[in-house]
């Protein structure tokens, strides 16, 4: 480590932004695809989003399109950046693929248990009430499939760019 760079350096380059990076591509594939499934079954792109939004608008979510959309949309990339984070923090001594991969699908099954049987009772009513439990555990099957992958890209890249050493100062090493 440089002698300049600080621990909490270390922790935001090597879990922080590669976890909240992976998070929220992991949200927003898991929010596709339930988007897409919601429409094929007749129910509306949208659906899943307004549902998330019912969480603030309750039984009015359903007719604020807009506003229930962009803050369902908002809650979900929330959720899902806090749960890149503190995967890219268990996980970051994992190496071997096969073992992120496993450990993305364990904890997806995991965030949709915590999600279904604690959180959306007393915070979602409404989008409790509504959910598919097959599904909802398909889509959150996704969110923990991308999760490793996203995240092991983005921390190779963090690797090459600090691999990277400008040209003068490459000269002037040793």
């Amino acid at each position: 480590m440089n002698p300049t760079t600080t621990t909490t350096d270390t922790v935001t380059n090597r879990v922080v932004k590669p976890g909240a990076a992976a998070g929220l591509a992991a949200a927003l594939v898991m929010a596709l695809f339930w988007m897409l499934v919601s429409a094929a079954q007749g129910a509306g792109l949208f659906t899943p989003l307004k549902l998330i939004g019912a969480t603030f608008y309750a039984g009015a979510a359903m007719t604020y399109d807009t506003a229930a959309v962009l803050f369902g949309l908002m809650a979900h990339l929330a959720f899902g950046l806090a749960f890149g984070v503190i995967f890219a923090a268990l996980t970051r001594r994992v190496r071997a693929a096969q073992t992120l991969v496993a450990a993305g699908l364990a904890y997806g099954a995991a965030i949709m248990l915590l999600m279904t049987y604690t959180v959306l009772p007393w915070a979602s009513p409404i989008l409790f009430a509504t959910i598919d439990t097959a599904w909802f555990f398909v889509f959150h099957l996704v969110f923990g499939l991308t999760l490793p992958v996203a995240l092991e890209l983005r921390r190779r890249q963090a690797r090459r760019v600090h691999a990277w050493v400008p040209p003068h100062e490459a000269r002037s090493r040793p």
